[in-house]
């Protein structure tokens, strides 16, 4: 498989962009210096020729290897219940982590998984 990283370092923090397979994939993984045992999954994509093959659960397992490499205990994610994708973060071990009600979207829900 082919695997591309980018890193970036900001300000607030660094991320890390992980492209696959030429581009068919990607996934975000975002290291907060306020949250430093914690790393947030900003975005995931999957090109729609792509999809159910195995690379976005491929993509969640590099961004996990992505913040163990940086030490982290913990990654977050969000999540629209009402997608598919939610039950699908929960069958790679992602949990409801907090009750917040985000006021303009109430169906997104934070997921939380220890690696």
């Amino acid at each position: 498989m082919n695997i591309i990283k980018h890193r970036n370092n900001w300000p607030w923090g660094h991320s890390t962009i992980i492209i696959i397979e030429g581009g068919k994939g990607t996934v975000t993984v975002s290291f907060d210096k306020e949250f430093e045992d914690e790393a947030t999954i900003t975005s995931l994509s999957v090109h729609e020729s792509a999809r159910k093959k195995g690379l976005g659960t491929e993509l969640i397992k590099l961004a996990e290897e992505e913040a163990k490499e940086f030490g982290v205990n913990k990654i977050v994610l969000f999540a629209d219940e009402e997608s598919f994708t939610y039950d699908w973060y929960q069958r790679l071990g992602y949990e409801p982590a907090f009750d917040r009600i985000y006021i303009d979207s109430p169906q997104i829900k934070e997921l939380a998984k220890n690696v």
